[in-house]
């Protein structure tokens, strides 16, 4: 396994090393005989060899330099050996990554100057911008692009604008709460649901206040209990893209699926009512929301032959 205990005989380094090479895992192969190299100086000249012939680079008279790489999944930096040439390259390629990267996190951030709405919404969540500006910091730290303070400010404002942003929606989100004082009342719960829209626009990729935002709008809706029909369409009509987007992540979470159900039920579009419900069903069987899927399936067929019946 990986990573290499400290323990590790070196023979047994060499013959994961190897091992590793041989399912072309190179960095991770090179990770593990640097580690040979740094503590083994008898071995020092055979790996530096034997990782210049597995890399097809020529091995260099002046010998190997260390190159530090991040490594993501264990949150630690690593060495592996490369030739002075290489070391150079790298270089300049980690310069141009940490620019790269540098103006996608801009990007992902968004407008954060001024009161919501702004123009250019984000298009990440910004508490996963968040970590990813933290992994940029550990990754490229020792680049000139981040040393360049003008830069590394900038990550810093941005960062500074999440908190408050993330700040901000708590208290909306509590505003809102306040919004509805009686469950019953139409007016209440279609502000709130206007309310909570605005509050979406400060960090619309977060699934989760989304989802508060489609369940406002379906509140106001106010389905009925069996599923055919609601109060008012509109609302259900509003919650839908919310449900959609939401889905479009987690495209296997049967609550939403059966809300989106619910939601074409209400407004007596059986064709794809019966699309989410059915897998719901797929998806749950005889367990979970499965079981109400079959019921409103039952409720809206039984709603649509007195229909038909009506009709003739």
């Amino acid at each position: 396994t990986y990573p290499i205990g400290t323990g590790t005989k070196d023979a047994e380094l060499v013959a994961m090393g190897a091992w590793l090479y041989g399912e072309k895992e190179n960095e991770l192969a090179n990770r593990v005989l640097t580690q040979v190299h740094e503590r083994n100086d008898e071995l020092k000249p055979l790996v530096a060899a034997y990782i210049c012939d597995k890399e097809k680079w020529d091995l260099p008279a002046d010998g190997m330099k260390l190159w530090n790489v991040w490594d993501i999944e264990y949150q630690k930096e690593r060495q592996i050996l490369v030739t002075p040439d290489e070391y150079e390259k790298r270089l300049k390629e980690r310069e141009k990554a940490a620019s790269d990267r540098f103006k996608e996190l801009l990007r992902a951030r968004g407008d954060y100057k001024g009161r919501p709405p702004r123009r250019n919404q984000p298009t990440m969540q910004l508490v996963l911008v968040e970590w990813e500006i933290k992994q940029f910091k550990i990754k490229f730290g020792s680049s000139d692009f981040l040393k360049d303070t003008k830069n590394s400010d900038k990550l810093q404002e941005i960062l500074d604008s999440i908190k408050d942003d993330l700040a901000v929606i708590q208290d909306n989100l509590e505003e809102a709460r306040k919004k509805v004082t009686d469950s019953g009342n139409p007016n209440q719960l279609k502000e709130k649901a206007e309310y909570m829209e605005g509050i979406l626009t400060i960090d619309p990729e977060d699934m989760n206040l989304r989802s508060q935002v489609a369940n406002a709008w379906y509140a106001w809706g106010n389905p009925a209990p069996h599923g055919n029909g609601c109060d008012r369409a509109e609302g259900i009509k509003k919650a839908i893209p919310h449900y959609e987007r939401i889905l479009e992540v987690f495209p296997n979470n049967t609550s939403f699926l059966l809300a989106m159900g619910r939601c074409y039920q209400a407004l007596e579009d059986s064709k794809h009512a019966r699309g989410y419900y059915e897998k719901v069903i797929e998806l749950d069987g005889t367990k979970g929301s499965g079981p109400t899927a079959k019921a409103l399936i039952r409720n809206m067929d039984q709603n649509d032959a007195n229909r038909a019946n009506k009709g003739k």
